[in-house]
């Protein structure tokens, strides 16, 4: 994840089996690739959000970010 953050915005059919609705890619600023990785993989959910907002505005169920990356368990769990 030195270049590039990437996502996808999927939804289940009626069988539980997912498909994409939608796919977003952006580079990375030079800046931005100076990053620690827990705060490129932040940087990732926030763009994506971002890109799929008019998807997930108004929505009134629930929706699930999934992601690879352990640390960010650590920001969920995080009571401070």
């Amino acid at each position: 994840m030195n270049f590039a953050t990437g996502a996808i915005l999927e939804q289940p059919d009626l069988l539980n089996r997912w498909h994409p609705v939608a796919y977003f890619s952006k580079s990375l600023q030079p800046a931005e690739r100076n990053y620690a990785i827990h705060d490129k993989e932040l940087l990732a959910i926030i763009r994506a959000l971002a890109a799929f907002r008019h998807y997930l505005e108004g929505r009134t169920d629930v929706f699930e970010i999934w992601s690879d990356h352990v640390n960010l368990l650590y920001f969920a769990s995080s009571s401070g």
